[in-house]
């Protein structure tokens, strides 16, 4: 979460006008000139060792603190925001904090306290490869991802939901995985102690569907996927820019419904921001329903497939419902397919 907040400078100077005082402006002068803070837009790692500042306007850096201490060895606008330059390299994926105050050309101060996270050069191809939306007692909800080349998947984020519109995510930790790692999401978690997120052995956790040839992990607190309508997007880190997603429901279009069947505005805007991002393809220029695929057949045991050799369409051609009993967290998916 970010908290920002801006105060405007010079306002001592407003109660001299009717005094007389010399060298004050007047206030018809003070009132058109720039009386606005810049506003900060966003903030990202620009390298290992820097992170970009982006305002809507130019500014100097005037003082600066980063949790977990970074050191800082210079600034500089860009034109594309203010770039600080660390003493050294950021973990990849870890989540910083920043308390800065910067100034705009016309003397305006603004405040902010926003976290970032450390740029990872090394994060591999990742792909939404299963999922159980529609878990039970003994097999609760969970998503399953695959790596296509071995790297460190530090600050890669699975959104329940997107980056501007979730319920629930999980934002990884620094973990080296090989090329066709299983990575296991589990969304509705008991909240034991077996439940370990695996970062150096892919062995360590127990719970519910934890897989041995798979990385387990847990999102806190998570109460599981929505069974009927949803949407499962991929980012590089926390707010990045979305790569790979699943969109499902079970509903229809129904032209007389301004949100086109889909029941919540706030589902809509999800599959609307992931269609517009091009993780997914519609067939016309307004998702709809019959766009994204139905998981209605599925159940805690035959789980929602990426189909093995299936192109990678960002379509329902690309998956499939497997048979009962065909559920395979941290292992090669199911060729066959549910009939009902």
């Amino acid at each position: 979460m970010m908290r920002r907040w801006t105060v405007a400078a010079c306002l001592a100077g407003l109660a001299t006008v009717t005094a007389g005082c010399s060298g004050v402006p007047e206030l018809p002068e003070m009132i058109d000139g720039d009386w606005q803070p810049a506003v900060l837009t966003a903030v990202r790692a620009t390298a290992t060792d820097a992170v970009t500042l982006v305002f809507d306007e130019e500014v100097n850096l005037q003082e600066i603190a980063i949790t977990p201490e970074q050191s800082v060895s210079g600034s500089r606008w860009t034109g594309a925001g203010l770039e600080v330059q660390l003493g050294g390299a950021l973990e990849p994926g870890a989540e910083y904090w920043i308390d800065a105050r910067v100034e705009d050309v016309a003397g305006n101060i603004s405040s902010v306290l926003v976290s970032f996270y450390g740029l990872n050069p090394r994060l591999p191809p990742v792909l939404i490869n299963e999922v159980v939306c529609e878990g039970s007692g003994n097999h609760t909800d969970w998503v399953e991802l695959r790596t296509t080349a071995a790297g460190n998947l530090g600050g890669l984020t699975l959104y329940e939901g997107t980056p501007t519109v979730w319920d629930s995510r999980f934002v990884f930790p620094a973990v080296e995985v090989d090329a066709g790692a299983f990575l296991v999401v589990h969304f509705k978690p008991e909240g034991i102690p077996e439940e370990i997120d695996e970062t150096e052995d892919s062995a360590d956790s127990g719970g519910r569907d934890a897989t041995p040839g798979g990385w387990d992990f847990w999102v806190v607190g998570g109460d599981g996927i929505p069974n009927t309508t949803g949407a499962l997007s991929l980012a590089p880190f926390p707010g990045g820019p979305v790569g790979d997603a699943i969109l499902y429901t079970t509903k229809s279009y129904d032209a007389a419904d301004p949100l086109r069947g889909f029941g919540l505005a706030s589902q809509l805007e999800m599959m609307e921001e992931l269609t517009a991002a091009g993780s997914w393809n519609t067939a016309g220029d307004e998702v709809i329903p019959e766009d994204l695929f139905d998981p209605e057949d599925s159940t805690a045991t035959r789980s929602i497939n990426r189909t093995p050799g299936a192109p990678d369409s960002d379509s329902p051609l690309d998956w499939h419902i497997g048979p009962t009993s065909s559920a395979s967290p941290g292992a090669p998916n199911t060729t066959e397919h549910y009939v009902p």
